[in-house]
């Protein structure tokens, strides 16, 4: 991980940097004192210093969310993360020796694993089509029925199985005159306060799914 400051040169990585590195922790930062000589020139540019280098499991998921994006995200879950005594602020990701972009690290947050987003796979297809529009007056009665359905297509065009997790939403209704009810998710996990749906699952290689 690297600070915010693109491009700047990077100092030549040091085999043993992490004998050579104490670490001091404050109330609001964390002190590195760096025992090792460093050439920095002069120009008001910015350095990069490797101070820490650590090797992290990582879990691979796809995200997405057709509603708004009909991109798949690669995303790693790393656990454990508190060990390596990140900082917040924004980062510079490489995935695989290509520069990913800024993501944005929050270790305040509460919660059980850190994801970073590595990017669009177009080899993992997503298409939201609306299958189901009517509206019908309810027999002797002044109330209005209206149902709308949606079919999210899945396809994994990867040589290797991937697991993905997909969102969708119901609409919420604020007036106790207007109900909202759900037929059919195909199995999804429902949160009835926001109307989230998610599905997870794990797709073969050149499966396709479609979900209702």
């Amino acid at each position: 991980v690297q600070n915010q400051a693109e491009y700047a040169p990077m100092a030549a990585d040091h085999d043993g940097i992490a004998d050579l590195v104490e670490s001091r922790e404050q109330v609001t930062s964390r002190i590195y004192a760096i025992d090792l000589p460093y050439t920095v020139l002069s120009n008001n540019k910015p350095f990069h210093v490797a101070v820490k280098k650590a090797s992290v499991a990582a879990k691979y998921i796809y995200m997405a969310v057709p509603k708004l994006d009909p991109d798949a995200f690669l995303t790693a879950e790393i656990h454990d993360w508190e060990d390596l005594e990140l900082l917040n602020g924004e980062a510079q990701l490489f995935f695989e020796g290509t520069y990913q972009g800024q993501v944005f690290i929050d270790t305040r947050t509460i919660q059980d694993f850190l994801r970073l987003s590595l990017g669009r796979d177009k080899n993992v297809v997503l298409l939201r089509t609306k299958i189901k529009d009517f509206s019908k007056n309810k027999f002797l009665s002044d109330k209005k029925e209206i149902a709308r359905g949606y079919e999210i297509g899945i396809k994994n065009n990867k040589q290797a199985p991937i697991d993905i997790i997909v969102e969708d939403q119901l609409p919420l209704s604020t007036q106790k005159e207007i109900e909202v009810k759900t037929d059919d998710i195909s199995g999804a996990s429902l949160d009835a306060t926001t109307g989230k749906i998610r599905w997870t699952l794990r797709l073969l290689p050149k499966e396709d799914r479609k979900l209702a």
